[in-house]
Formats: structure tokens, C-alpha cells, sequence
């Protein structure tokens, strides 16, 4: 049987609002020891964004910005890439590399069901014997 995103995925997904500062973020990342947090849609027809370490350092820290005067909506990433559930980990792959992004959330019933990273995905074919294409 062939290993899905519902197989592999994240289903506690960590979360912050878009208004929230950096620090904010910085603070709830360490935390949870985490690389990134999900921004929540402002409305039922928005779209999810995230922010990530290399989101902060690159568009907070390398230009200076003040980590308690940048808002989390300022530097994030939006929208996500989504996945199906049922989608094979390798079409998840094959979608993320395409798009050149390290995470894809899932996204049911227009409600955000679950995350899955490239590191998830890597980590998961080797749970998976070898089979030709």
C-alpha cells in the first residue's frame, strides 16, 4: 500500500496571528522548539500563511528591522502550498519541490487539518521498501 500525506503529517499545528509581533513568534517557536508557525486566515475565504526562521532572518534581522515593531503579516509567506490527505507522499514531494517550499499544509473541509515538511517526507520512505516506479 502506498504511504499518503495522511500517513505522514503533522496533525498539532502550531499557529499565530498575522498581527502578532516577531518576538511573539520567535518566543512561541522556541517554545515549542519549532521552525515555523502557521498564520491563521483572517476570515473563512482567506488564505493561510507562514513564517518561518529563515522568513525572520532574512526580512527581520538582516535588515534591522525591530523584532516588537514587525508584524508577522509583514515578512510571512502567503499562501501555502495545500495538499490533499490522500494525496501519495511522493506526488506531495514531487508538488514541493516543484514550488520550491519545505512545507505544505492539508487543508479539509476548508479547515486546516494537519502540516507535512520535506523533512517528514524524507524521513517517511525510509519506514518504506524499495519499489520500481
Amino acid at each position: 500500500m502506498k504511504k499518503t500525506v495522511r500517513d505522514i503529517m503533522v496533525r498539532d499545528v502550531a499557529t499565530i496571528d498575522g498581527i502578532a509581533t516577531v518576538r511573539e513568534a520567535l518566543q512561541r517557536m522556541r517554545e515549542l522548539r519549532i521552525k515555523s508557525l502557521v498564520v491563521n486566515r483572517r476570515h473563512a475565504d482567506d488564505a493561510y500563511g507562514i513564517i518561518t526562521l529563515y522568513d525572520i532572518v532574512n526580512k527581520v534581522i538582516t535588515h534591522n528591522r525591530p523584532l516588537d515593531m514587525t508584524n508577522v503579516y509583514e515578512v510571512m509567506n502567503k499562501p501555502l502550498i495545500t495538499v490533499s490527505q490522500g494525496l501519495q507522499v511522493k506526488y506531495a514531494a514531487r508538488l514541493m519541490s516543484q514550488f520550491d517550499v519545505k512545507r505544505a499544509v492539508i487543508i479539509e473541509h476548508g479547515e486546516l487539518a494537519g502540516i507535512v515538511s520535506m523533512q517528514d517526507i524524507v524521513y517517511s520512505i525510509l519506514d518504506e521498501p524499495t519499489e520500481p516506479e
